[in-house]
């Protein structure tokens, strides 16, 4: 991606530490993917992000094509930047859309780990535990598309 600070901008009125200058701003684009995709084949796969600082949006949009032998949970890999590797922080993906899956699924969501590039989709509300992996089987030859917002290490 294209970076356009080079000194800095300090939004902070009288501290001037370097903790308080913001000094990256990037925008770009990456490629994501399933983890398990096997010998599927993608129509789509698209990816965009903008880093202010510390914090990343993504935008992503796969689309498959042939299911080949894809098979395990959905894991969605590759983010252009790794979270921050603070404990107990995991970040959630906002609403998620997808059409012409073999198997419909509610509550679906994307959940990034402290310290990765990898999501894991869940879906419904669990009592224990944090719900039901969600299959790569599910989405068949359809499509999955979403935005999240993250801290970067």
């Amino acid at each position: 991606g294209a970076s356009w600070f080079t000194g800095g901008i300090n939004p902070s009125s009288g501290n001037t530490t370097a903790a308080n200058v913001l000094d990256d701003y990037e925008e770009g684009t990456w490629t994501p993917a399933f983890t398990n995709i096997g010998t599927g084949t993608y129509d789509l796969q698209s990816g965009t992000y903008t880093k202010i600082g510390r914090v990343c949006t993504i935008q992503v949009h796969l689309d498959i094509s042939t299911q080949g032998n894809a098979s395990g949970n959905i894991q969605v890999s590759g983010l252009p930047f790794t979270s921050a590797n603070i404990s107990a922080h995991y970040s959630c993906s906002s609403s998620i859309h997808g059409t012409s899956w073999t198997t419909s699924r509610t509550s679906l969501n994307g959940i990034l780990l402290p310290n990765s590039t990898l999501m894991n989709f869940y879906q419904n509300m669990a009592a224990t535990g944090s719900g039901y992996t969600t299959n790569i089987n599910d989405i068949g030859a359809g499509n999955l598309l979403f935005q999240m917002t993250y801290h970067t290490s």
